[in-house]
């Protein structure tokens, strides 16, 4: 960006400024992306993935804001984008003039940074607004969001998944198409590595929150039959979050004296993609979960794959098919039985797993649906 422009951005509303480590040459075109947080969750993770798959670090210059800072920041301006947190949604008319005139074209993730989007209307500025809400968290957000059919036509608004386009149909009256997630594919580079215990291992990834349902998991585990618990060992990778110290404790507690669960604590994606390598079957048993993002992962990975029914990632599953679907403790417990007795005759449910990641969630087939849009026209792909 230009000195002018990146001062404007420094001295507006406190924001903490952070420089990229490199900058993209010769670029012609700026970029704005404004995501809710810059932490280690499923939204940013592929939010990162689509940047790079359309090669907007190399060919762009790009600038990220964000109400909060996390370890996503270090991440960005590696990659050569500039940086800037700032906490607070009101702007002053220079920045708001910036934010309307200094970029070719924006990019808002999730409902969340709604607050930004009236900014755009009626601007030649092109956005890509990319929604991976919850119908829950849609809900809380329609308070104070815009209905979409007021949104002028350089707004390009897409949904995660088929959940969340049923969602904004039923709340807006609004038809959203569908931009899947793009999950590269790197199972080659992760081989499996020998485990001479002859069990079989479940991976649950996801920040300890009551969404992601770590104890509806564990209360699946305690109603084993010894006989399968003995056979089996199940692997939660995640974090605490804010405010979440009651659930995490309880958690702790439901844990104790489990000999078969392990918790492995918080892992970078290097590490993670490792876990996901040397297990056999990845666990979305969470409450509330548009897509979710540890579940592609694993068909990606060609893993066995046993989602709840609130994950909208069953809307591509079949059960005992393609994958695991359970919609209640009985079931979940039931489907862990099966998988831990027969894993190894489930072959041709890991393949077709894969393919569901293949024919969706593959970087060709975003490709596929975004060259058809007027956004890339617009960077001029």
């Amino acid at each position: 960006m230009i000195a002018k422009e990146i001062e404007t951005l420094k001295n507006n509303c406190s924001m903490t400024f952070f420089p990229p480590k490199f900058t993209a040459g010769d670029s012609r075109k700026h970029i704005l992306c404004v995501v809710p947080n810059l932490s280690m969750n499923g939204a940013q993770t592929v939010l990162l993935e689509l940047l790079e798959l359309l090669k907007l670090f190399q060919n762009y210059e790009l600038c990220i804001i964000s109400p909060e800072d996390g370890e996503y920041r270090d991440i960005y301006v590696d990659k050569g984008a500039l940086v800037c947190i700032r906490p607070y949604i009101s702007v002053s008319e220079e920045m708001r003039s910036l934010l309307q005139t200094g970029f070719d074209a924006v990019i808002l993730n999730t409902a969340l940074v709604h607050g930004y989007s009236m900014f755009f209307v009626n601007t030649p500025v092109p956005v890509l607004w990319w929604i991976h809400e919850s119908k829950e968290h849609l809900q809380a957000c329609c308070i104070d969001m815009p209905n979409p059919n007021l949104f002028s036509s350089n707004f390009l608004i897409y949904g995660v998944t088929e959940t969340v386009t049923d969602t904004y149909e039923t709340l807006y009256g609004y038809t959203l198409p569908i931009l899947h997630m793009s999950i590269s594919d790197c199972r080659d580079r992760y081989p499996s590595s020998s485990r001479n215990d002859g069990k079989v291992q479940f991976v649950m990834p996801g920040a300890y929150t009551p969404i992601k349902g770590q104890d509806l998991l564990l209360q699946a585990i305690i109603s084993l039959p010894p006989q399968y618990r003995e056979k089996a060992v199940f692997v939660f990778c995640g974090f605490k979050t804010e405010g979440s110290d009651d659930y995490y404790n309880r958690i702790m507690e439901l844990s104790k004296g489990i000999d078969c669960v392990v918790h492995a604590g918080k892992l970078n994606k290097d590490e993670m993609y490792r876990m996901y390598a040397d297990s056999d079957c990845v666990i979305a048993p969470s409450r509330v979960d548009p897509t979710p993002t540890t579940i592609v992962e694993g068909m990606m990975f060609e893993k066995i794959t046993l989602a709840s029914v609130n994950c909208g990632i069953t809307k591509y599953m079949t059960d005992c098919v393609n994958g695991f679907v359970f919609a209640d403790n009985d079931e979940l417990v039931k489907r862990l039985m099966l998988i831990i007795s027969d894993i190894d005759s489930l072959r041709s449910i890991r393949e077709k797993g894969r393919l569901i990641w293949k024919d969706y969630f593959s970087p060709e087939s975003v490709l596929d649906v975004l060259e058809q849009s007027s956004f890339l026209k617009e960077l001029g792909k």
